[in-house]
């Protein structure tokens, strides 16, 4: 109401300036006497009265009208104004939910991972572990297998030096132990056998 208010005091001074602008650009107001000042007077206040009866009939049936288009446009800005309030609230409830469901999902991410980096810690160290066993109990079969082959090279050492000594025995003895020698060697073999 305060605006409708404010609307005609604009209109009612726009439209006094406006008449005195026209009535002062016309030359009235500084018009000499003479014989025809009688019709300028005349004139002028037929302006006024026309001017004031085209005010009233403005005011009488462009008022009602003009109110109601200001009270509607008013309503309708107004509730568009509640909407958007309306659904700001909305989206701020909304941005505030995003922010904390993102707050607590970092959190729970932060914690994802340290536990994450914790498992791994364990789970590298348990690899560790069995890689270090796995690696003493490949070494001590390797040791064994070695020890084995040396064993196996040491007997195959062995009876091949016992076969060439005996070969070479064999070649060389004849020749150096006589049938005496012989006879002595089967006594002596056959007394160790008997004990």
């Amino acid at each position: 109401m305060k605006i409708i208010c404010n609307i005609y005091k604009f209109l009612f001074i726009y439209i006094i300036v406006i008449a005195g602008y026209i009535l002062a650009s016309e030359g009235y107001l500084f018009a000499s006497e003479s014989a025809d000042s009688w019709r300028l007077t005349y004139d002028l206040i037929m302006r006024w009265v026309n001017f004031f009866i085209f005010i009233f009939l403005l005011i009488k049936f462009l008022k009602k009208p003009f109110t109601e288009f200001l009270t509607r446009s008013k309503k309708e800005v107004s509730d568009e104004l509640n909407e958007v309030v309306t659904v700001k609230e909305g989206l701020d409830k909304e941005i505030q939910i995003s922010y904390k469901t993102l707050q607590k999902s970092d959190l729970r991410f932060r914690k994802m991972r340290e536990r994450i980096i914790e498992q791994g810690g364990l789970k590298k160290q348990e690899i560790i572990e069995k890689a270090n066993a796995q690696a003493a109990f490949m070494i001590n079969a390797a040791k064994q297998k070695i020890d084995g082959y040396l064993v196996d090279a040491a007997d195959a050492l062995q009876e091949e030096l016992i076969d060439e000594a005996v070969a070479c025995a064999q070649k060389e003895l004849p020749k150096e132990i006589t049938e005496r020698d012989n006879e002595k060697l089967v006594e002596d073999f056959l007394k160790k056998a008997e004990k």
